[in-house]
């Protein structure tokens, strides 16, 4: 997608490898999928022609180019470390996880991915010094993209609701306490006083099937949203499923029990390894981060 962008390399000439990459992606998530992993195929473009006509419209600049390729993917790659560390949670080494999920075809798929991301993106930089696309997409990594356990700055945003618009006094500095990437949550803590009313965490509240349960969350990245009445569908050690409508962007929104205490966090696709009710989505209780986060809590 890269040398199409670019100029460099006509589009025909790439168009043959970049058809057979896409086959071979969808293919592999298919069969993923029939082995109960579900992973997201973001990648609408048919043809090198539709990407051309997508990233002609995309603000200029190699590194807006450059990073809505990258974004492109990163709901998929997420997926895949979540599935991988929820296995490793189970307890299981390197070596079963290659025998009963067959690693190599995450390691297959993501190569072959990033082999996609780079037809891409030689298509969007027109020809340009391979020395500049370089420096575009280093300034890009520097100024967007972050790992799960590297990340250096964050802030936080109270009011962003329909009507609202954007106030510096709404936007706060956070600092960072730990996190865990086998549990998939972060502990921030918001540097300066707010008006914000603090919630009840009911870390000992027993969660059952059944039980009637609310999100608030921002959906899309949309303005936020406090859901209809939902249920939790199953009910695990360390994990819960519901039913409640979640979109991407609601990943860790609080979730809500009828007295509105919070008793989990939405996390989004369960991963492998238990069965999931169809149109149910995967929490985490509070009582499972309760022990590495409560020492922090005033």
């Amino acid at each position: 997608m890269i040398a199409v962008s670019t100029g460099e390399l006509k589009i025909h000439q790439k168009e043959k490898e970049y058809t057979l990459l896409s086959k071979n992606i969808a293919d592999l998530m298919e069969s993923l999928e029939e082995e109960g992993v579900y992973i997201e195929n973001p990648n609408k473009f048919k043809s090198l022609s539709d990407w051309r006509d997508r990233w002609s419209s995309l603000e200029r600049g190699y590194a807006s180019k450059a990073g809505y390729i990258h974004d492109l993917y990163t709901t998929s790659f997420n997926q895949i470390d979540i599935v991988l560390c929820q296995r490793y949670v189970k307890g299981k080494s390197h070596q079963q996880l290659v025998e009963e999920w067959q690693i190599s075809q995450f390691e297959n798929l993501i190569t072959k991915i990033k082999k996609l991301k780079g037809i891409m993106i030689s298509v969007a930089i027109q020809g340009e010094s391979v020395y500049l696309i370089k420096s575009e997409e280093e300034n890009y990594r520097k100024l967007y993209r972050f790992s799960k356990s590297q990340v250096q700055k964050a802030w936080v945003r109270f009011g962003y609701k329909n009507g609202s618009y954007e106030s510096e006094k709404d936007i706060l500095k956070l600092d960072f306490i730990s996190n865990s990437s086998h549990l998939d949550y972060a502990f921030l803590k918001i540097n300066a006083q707010t008006q914000q009313k603090s919630i009840f965490i009911n870390e000992t509240y027993i969660l059952d099937s059944g039980q009637d349960i609310r999100i608030i969350h921002h959906p899309q990245g949309n303005p936020v949203i406090i859901s209809d009445l939902g249920q939790i569908t199953q009910v695990g050690e360390d994990y819960i499923d519901h039913n409640l409508k979640t979109d991407n962007g609601s990943s860790g929104a609080p979730i809500f029990n009828r007295q509105w205490e919070l008793i989990a966090i939405h996390q989004g696709n369960p991963g492998i390894g238990r069965t999931v009710t169809p149109g149910s989505t995967g929490g985490i209780p509070i009582r499972t981060i309760w022990n590495q986060i409560s020492p922090h809590l005033a």
